[in-house]
């Protein structure tokens, strides 16, 4: 983690939290982008947390193995299932991207 100089402590601390709190950017990202939909009003919070939880189980009854690294791909697939659901996102085949790739087209 690198620590910009001239920042002041609070926001110092702040940007070491988050270091902590997502190990790759895209994460960082995908939670921003749900918390974003979320205040726009395309989705209620129960609706959010009823698609993660969705996503979680599913993955268990899939037979993948919860490694703790797999939390934010979950937040993807519940992200993208909620959004077609809702029809706001039409499907179309992401197989060639890489989930970080997919944040950014």
């Amino acid at each position: 983690m690198t620590i910009q100089p001239g920042i002041d402590p609070p926001l110092r601390d702040l940007e070491a939290a988050h270091a902590r709190t997502f190990a790759e950017p895209w994460q960082a990202q995908a939670f921003a982008l749900v918390l974003k939909l979320y205040e726009e009003g395309v989705f209620d919070w129960s609706e959010w947390s009823g698609a993660l939880s969705e996503e979680i189980r599913s993955a268990g009854t899939r037979g993948e193995a919860d490694r703790g690294d797999t939390y934010y791909q979950h937040w993807l697939a519940a992200l993208e299932a909620l959004l077609l659901r809702k029809a706001i996102l039409e499907p179309v085949s992401y197989t060639h991207l890489t989930l970080p790739t997919i944040l950014l087209v």
